[in-house]
């Protein structure tokens, strides 16, 4: 039960990144098409994440997102894969308010235990964009549904009754925080911090804070 408990935690000291998309949802009204971008941050680790949105063509504005992210390091075992949209639902002059579904792929190795995740993240952000900027508050929830764990043979060797199988409900996050974006030319910058709280009684990050740093490039 000890190992389970910890290969639990160690899931979510896994490659992780920032909640919701950091988006001026001002820019995105006015534009027609699809976007890269990259961030850089700390989210149990140094992290960096590639993606990329494409704009539906709909009465409220919607993106499909997809993008990936990994440790900053020589190793790439570990990565989070996250597929979904993200949606405007509601418009007052600046004050925007938008929410975001994604779904989740986590792997994550160790000398001791490789870990499959299957999550989901739910999130909100709402306020003020205009032509060139915006600020904004974001609320998260990020939950694991499933996680496979397959054991190595040197944790075989102190647990010899230990088995690989798929555990549910293995974890979940809460994340509060910020974002705020200035626009130069083609290209957004922004910049979005925080900070992470385990879910009930689950244990909380040794640093419980995300940041990062980031840019939009609209194609």
């Amino acid at each position: 039960m000890k190992v389970r408990i910890l290969t639990a935690i160690m899931f979510f000291v896994a490659v992780s990144f920032i909640s919701a998309q950091s988006l001026n949802w001002n820019s995105i009204e006015k534009a027609n098409s699809s976007q890269v971008y990259l961030n850089f941050g700390f989210d149990f680790g140094m992290t960096t994440q590639l993606g990329f949105a494409l704009k539906l063509k709909a009465k409220k504005p919607i993106l499909l997102v997809s993008d990936i992210s990994v440790p900053m390091g020589n190793e790439l075992n570990d990565y989070k894969f996250r597929l979904g949209a993200q949606m405007q639902v509601l418009s007052f002059k600046s004050l925007k308010t938008s929410i975001q579904y994604m779904s989740i792929l986590r792997r994550y190795e160790t000398n001791l235990v490789r870990q499959i995740g299957i999550g989901q993240m739910l999130s909100m952000t709402t306020g003020i964009h205009k032509e060139g900027w915006s600020v904004a508050f974001e609320l998260a929830y990020d939950a694991s549904v499933a996680s496979h764990l397959k054991h190595t043979d040197e944790l075989r060797n102190m647990y010899s009754n230990i088995q690989d199988a798929w555990y549910r409900n293995t974890g979940g996050q809460w994340q509060i925080g910020f974002q705020a974006s200035k626009k130069i030319g083609r290209i957004e910058l922004n910049i979005r911090a925080g900070a992470i709280d385990a879910r009930g009684e689950d244990v909380d990050a040794l640093l419980p804070a995300y940041a990062g740093l980031g840019a939009v490039v609209w194609l």
